[in-house]
């Protein structure tokens, strides 16, 4: 009709160009009173203590970007294909709070992972595997959170060492490197994960390591394998004055 070529315009603006400014606009008022729940939805989402990709991941699956015809695996929750994902994850934090509704994140990205290595490169996990991923990934992640938390509380010191003799501050300022232990029982499963981070004289992180083994029904032998593992991993790799810290007192 015209002698000119096509392009493309956004009918929202006189101009028809798009800008960010005119896209937002638009997308307040078509969502409407949807705005303030996902407000809420992400204040929760930001609240937890997991790793930054799992947050984005968290946010994206909420809002309903990742397919998730998967969801229905978590066995934490009753979910079906139907079932709306950020519906079942404000009911979580609801009646079972925040630090469920962490592991629902760590279970949820795992399952996630376990569908693309299975859709793109043909790879099965099986369940227990998929655990096991759980398990070591929340082991890690939590063990250097409190790293983190005592470096910025106290530094290097695993307590109050002006309570200490000299001889005891003495060792603890001059160890070569620091294991942190711990473990997590699972009773229905009668099994446990356990994991150590290794931490350099200096403060900085070396490795951190991790196991998961069946038949365990018992908290203090779930920490003392987790302790057995640990100090096998420092006897074969680490080298110098050492210290294990564990939140056991029964192995203390």
């Amino acid at each position: 009709m015209f002698n000119t070529n096509d392009s493309l315009l956004w009918h929202h603006e006189r101009n028809g160009i798009y800008t960010v400014k005119s896209g937002y606009r638009i997308s307040r008022y078509e969502h409407g009173t949807r705005i303030g729940a996902n407000d809420v939805l992400w204040k929760r989402v930001w609240e937890l203590q997991i790793p930054p990709k799992l947050r984005d991941f968290m946010w994206r699956a909420l809002r309903g970007v990742l397919p998730t015809k998967c969801w229905h695996l978590i066995a934490i929750v009753n979910l079906t294909v139907n079932d709306s994902l950020d519906g079942k994850f404000r009911q979580v934090w609801n009646d079972s709070g925040k630090e469920v509704a962490e592991l629902f994140s760590f279970v949820a990205w795992h399952i996630w992972n376990a569908r693309n290595d299975f859709l793109w490169d043909a790879k099965i996990l099986s369940p227990n595997q998929i655990v096991y991923n759980v398990v070591s990934h929340l082991l890690e992640w939590r063990s250097l959170n409190r790293i983190r938390s005592s470096q910025n509380n106290y530094g290097r010191q695993p307590a109050d060492v002006t309570q200490m003799d000299e001889s005891h501050q003495s060792f603890l300022l001059n160890v070569g490197w620091s294991l942190f232990t711990d473990a997590a029982l699972f009773h229905n499963e009668g099994a446990t994960g356990f994991g150590c981070v290794a931490e350099s004289a200096e403060g900085g992180w070396i490795e951190v390591v991790s196991g998961f083994q069946e038949g365990v029904f018992d908290p203090a032998v779930a920490e003392a394998i987790g302790r057995r593992y640990a100090i096998n991993y420092a006897t074969h790799f680490l080298e110098g004055t050492d210290v294990v810290y564990t939140d056991n007192q029964v192995l203390v």
